[in-house]
């Protein structure tokens, strides 16, 4: 009897250690993505962030698993640069983007 409560207890924490970041992830990924257009006023490597301006001035933090590119190209952070027009997809949170998941400079808007 004793060993089918040890069994019970170690399948319901291998289940429970399986659920819940899969819970935690459907936190985010039921929130509906934004998007965000202007110019690039500067670009912090250090700090892995990007500031766009348009109607307004938001910072925008770059983690290693934001997709940046340049037309159809991957580029890094470093290969974007002041005056760049970008669209940034993001996760709102409560004091501004939560998780960036996309930037992309738009080559041909730049050029006018």
């Amino acid at each position: 009897m004793a060993v089918k409560k040890v069994v019970f207890l170690i399948v319901l924490v291998l289940g429970l250690s399986v659920i819940m970041p899969v819970c935690r992830a459907q936190g985010i990924e039921n929130q509906s993505a934004t998007t965000f257009s202007g110019v690039v006023v500067s670009v912090d490597i250090d700090k892995s962030t990007v500031t766009v301006e348009s109607s307004m001035t938001i910072v925008f933090p770059i983690s290693p698993d934001t997709k940046l590119t340049k037309d159809i190209y991957g580029i890094s952070l470093s290969g974007i640069k002041v005056g760049d027009y970008v669209t940034v997809g993001y996760y709102e949170g409560d004091e501004g983007p939560s998780k960036v998941l996309s930037l992309s400079v738009e080559y041909l808007k730049n050029q006018s």
